[in-house]
């Protein structure tokens, strides 16, 4: 937290969590105690969230927005929820409007594509999670 720290006090705009990147190497206090970080500086934390693309019941992308959003509103914190058109999408935009209505600054974003290129050890590119 302290090299997030720095990196706000010398002008970074927020924080970039890569949570479904690291998804068993994240405990939920990490990712709160990254947020609560920018959130002293009224800085944003952009989160690629934990369980993306998953679409097992109960629905994981949308458990895994609860978990950034409940910290954003705690904190009352600018948040964005990145790549939000996985299954699901349409809980996540509900749970971010009606906050948005609130006056709580969260918002989604969309990837304009269907498949990218990432990092081969990505946790959501597992087997275990494609093999079903």
């Amino acid at each position: 937290m302290q090299i997030l720290d720095e990196g706000l006090r010398e002008g970074a705009l927020g924080i970039g969590v890569p949570a479904g990147y690291m998804q068993r190497g994240m405990t939920s206090y990490e990712q709160f105690e990254a947020q609560r970080t920018a959130a002293r500086y009224g800085r944003l934390t952009s989160v690629h969230t934990r369980f993306h693309l998953n679409n097992q019941t109960p629905n994981e992308a949308t458990i895994a927005l609860d978990e950034v959003l409940v910290n954003a509103m705690l904190l009352r914190a600018p948040l964005l929820l990145a790549h939000d058109n996985d299954y699901g999408w349409w809980e996540n935009e509900e749970k971010l409007r009606i906050a948005r209505e609130q006056g709580f600054n969260v918002w989604g974003e969309y990837y304009p594509f269907a498949a990218g290129s990432t990092i081969v050890s990505a946790d959501f590119l597992r087997p275990d999670l494609w093999e079903k």
